[in-house]
């Protein structure tokens, strides 16, 4: 699934793009998109504190608070590609800045035909950029809703119950057939190291190692078990 978060403020401007994104998506893509609408800052700022970031983010940069939401959803997907709508008193010079890296810009005044261009054109690229190198940065899950790709930086932690892989994220959970002694030479290395026979977890998640307890905290307060084969990794990460 790809996640896209759309914010425009010009009502009839939203109407056409979300119409004409959905028929990009089908048209570019097998997999299924997933998108988030918005139309001022207040609901920009409530979608970007929402799941883990998108994958894609399209915003009117006319709406004040489009560099600060751009910035702290890049920060959670810096994989993520960002398309700024300009207002139609800047220039695209203006829309440039260190959170609009990895960008395309369509500017004002446009016609259809040149939004229409703007947006096949930065769906393309976003689309060739995940085929290419996506893999690379983020764990592939082939499901009944397609290929997702959830980006490793996410990950909290996976954990092997009733003969499936449960990998969990601070927002969702996904389940599939595998074992954790394939996914453990899968993984990136030194990114997740395993702490007992059921669970892996992600090293940048971990907030506290308590060896003599037996357990993990993680940065969103769970407690992860540790199993006497794997002390002594865990005591080196103290």
């Amino acid at each position: 699934m790809i996640s896209m978060l759309i914010c425009i403020a010009d009502e009839k401007e939203l109407k056409f793009i979300v119409s004409y994104v959905r028929e990009l998506a089908e048209l570019e893509s097998d997999e299924r998109w997933d998108l988030r609408i918005c139309r001022n800052g207040k609901e920009i700022f409530a979608a970007a504190d929402e799941g883990e970031g998108y994958d894609i983010i399209l915003a009117d940069n006319s709406i004040p608070e489009t560099a600060a939401v751009v910035g702290k959803c890049r920060r959670v997907n810096p994989e993520a590609h960002i398309m700024i709508v300009s207002a139609k008193d800047q220039s695209a010079a203006d829309c440039i800045s260190p959170e609009y890296m990895n960008m395309g810009i369509i500017t004002r005044p446009f016609t259809q035909e040149k939004l229409e261009n703007g947006l096949r054109e930065n769906v393309r690229s976003f689309v060739k950029r995940m085929n290419d190198g996506r893999t690379e940065s983020s764990f592939i899950l082939d499901s009944k809703d397609g290929r997702q790709f959830i980006p490793y930086n996410t990950i909290s932690y996976l954990e092997s119950r009733e003969k499936k892989i449960f990998l969990y994220t601070n927002a969702n959970e996904y389940s599939f057939y595998d074992t954790l002694d394939r996914l453990e030479e899968s993984l990136p290395q030194g990114k997740f190291i395993r702490c007992h026979r059921s669970f892996i977890v992600n090293r940048d998640k971990i907030s506290g190692i308590a060896v003599s307890k037996n357990r993990i905290t993680l940065d969103n307060g769970e407690m992860i078990p540790i199993s006497r084969t794997y002390k002594s990794e865990l005591k080196e990460l103290k």
